[in-house]
């Protein structure tokens, strides 16, 4: 059963989540911050033993949200008001009992047990993840590209997760949410793709970084190693086309799904906000750790090879540009570490010397996935 953070976190991070999505950025909202600071203030309680249970930590919250529209009606600007209001009805909506009825639950996620099984199957509290990680994952493989013809479709699975302040990844520390991806061992390609939440921390920032995330965990891990010609491994962190070439296809893929209607963003501004945290996590991913042939190298032998293509292919959305198919298809084999790094070098020396013998190559093996001609033309 895919892992889940426990009730104790469970709830200061679901009523964070829904104030984020709801409220979006504070920085559009200059007369009311005290008023979403002391949201913010309230929801981090929730952590604490004064609520047994999620259900009566999300009421409390209801209840403050009322007392905050009836209290500072006058400093409340009508569209914030507004979403104070559908903040309230989110909240009851994902109420723990409506949550159990809708689920054939027998009981409440309860302090100090896993709530593992309970928030797979149900997890109506943190619904607007559950339901992003579902679109990003629906686009990739309805609109982007789903390996079909290679093997059965991979299971991935989403989990949430919570470390102690002091077992941080560097980019939690720094960002306060993080991926991670893990093979789930079996007899399918299984992938178990989580987020990293550092507690009292998760706002509308983080909540704009989650595409970019999910899209890294689940192009560059889930859909790795599916043809069935060996073992599935994780990724080396300093793995040139894991870490570097893949990662920068679903940094431009975030990018686009970003940009397009119905994203789960809530306006221009917003917009704005999350392309630039995005452009944030993307660097700091390659500020330490670096090594010759590591991710660094990979994310600029991707920009080249994409570079080779012409303004014309540039033109294109990302998930139909010929480096995107090209790249999810080479992903799903099943190749080691090294000669994953040697046929980033030889794209790198083709680029640069005969684009048209590497294209030519590329387009035959998009056509007809066979790893093993496509490694005799690249020489």
């Amino acid at each position: 059963m895919t892992e889940h953070l426990e009730l104790q976190h469970l709830k200061g991070f679901a009523a964070r989540l829904h104030l984020a999505i709801h409220i979006g950025s504070r920085k559009k909202y200059e007369p009311a911050r005290n008023v979403n600071k002391a949201l913010e203030t309230f929801t981090d309680d929730l952590l604490h033993q004064r609520y047994e249970s999620l259900e009566e930590a999300f009421s409390a919250l209801r209840s403050e949200i009322g007392r905050k529209l009836e209290l500072d009606d006058e400093m409340l600007t009508p569209e914030l008001k507004e979403r104070l209001e559908k903040l309230r009805r989110s909240l009851r909506k994902s109420s723990c009992s409506r949550c159990k009825r809708k689920h054939s639950l027998t009981e409440y996620c309860l302090p100090n047990e896993k709530t593992y099984e309970k928030v797979s199957v149900g997890g109506e509290c943190i619904a607007p993840v559950k339901a992003l990680y579902l679109e990003v994952y629906n686009w990739v493989k309805n609109e982007v590209f789903f390996p079909k013809v290679q093997a059965p479709g991979p299971a991935i699975t989403l989990a949430t997760t919570h470390r102690a302040f002091e077992r941080q990844p560097e980019i939690v520390r720094r960002f306060a949410v993080g991926g991670w991806a893990s093979v789930v061992r079996g007899g399918e390609a299984n992938t178990a793709v989580g987020i990293d939440i550092r507690e009292r921390a998760f706002g509308w920032e983080q909540y704009c970084l989650l595409p970019y995330l999910l899209l890294h965990e689940i192009v560059c891990h889930g859909l790795q190693s599916l043809d069935g010609r060996g073992p599935r491994t994780n990724a080396d962190p300093d793995d040139a086309w894991s870490e570097g070439w893949m990662d920068r296809l679903a940094y431009r893929l975030a990018w686009q799904w970003l940009e397009k209607a119905g994203c789960g963003i809530l306006s221009q501004d917003d917009r704005d906000i999350a392309i630039k945290q995005t452009i944030e996590l993307h660097d700091a991913r390659y500020e330490t750790g670096a090594t010759s042939f590591g991710p660094s190298y990979g994310r600029e032998v991707f920009d080249k090879v994409q570079a080779s293509y012409g303004a014309r292919i540039a033109k294109l959305q990302v998930s139909s540009q010929p480096i995107t198919q090209l790249s999810l298809r080479l992903n799903a084999c099943t190749l080691p570490k090294a000669q994953r790094l040697t046929l980033v070098e030889r794209f790198e020396t083709l680029a640069a010397t005969a684009p048209k013998t590497l294209h030519g190559a590329c387009a035959k093996f998009i056509a007809h996935p066979n790893f093993d001609t496509l490694w005799a033309e690249l020489g």
